[in-house]
């Protein structure tokens, strides 16, 4: 690995432990706060899951794991992926659930749409 690369790394770990460090200590205080508070846990998540994809399409990057850590890896990201699945499925039932009551309370356009 070039000096390059290894400071590369180096900035991204800081950066990352400065993330989770912002994140452990988010302490939402309303609603509003809150849903900004999963906006910013998501947001997150979605960096460094990109900044991931990207590294297992490079060949060059992977090889230089061994069998062992590529498959706790895998266990850790096949993990995430099914909490954050069951998620996306247990709020989306939620959200389903009150949908009609929503529709009646949303007043509806009768001229060109608009963003809220």
């Amino acid at each position: 690995m070039s000096q390059k690369e290894s400071n590369d790394i180096d900035e991204l770990i800081k950066r990352t432990e400065e993330i989770i460090k912002y994140l452990e200590s988010l302490t939402p205080t309303d609603r509003l706060d809150t849903v900004d508070a999963i906006g910013r846990c998501l947001f997150n998540t979605q960096s460094g899951t990109q900044g991931w994809v990207w590294w297992f399409q490079r060949y060059f990057i992977m090889k230089k794991f061994d069998d062992k850590e590529l498959k706790e890896m895998f266990e850790l990201w096949r993990q995430m992926a099914i909490t954050l699945l069951k998620a996306s499925i247990k709020f989306s039932r939620i959200l389903e659930s009150r949908k009609e009551k929503d529709e009646e309370v949303v007043p509806q356009s009768k001229g060109l749409p608009y963003v809220l």
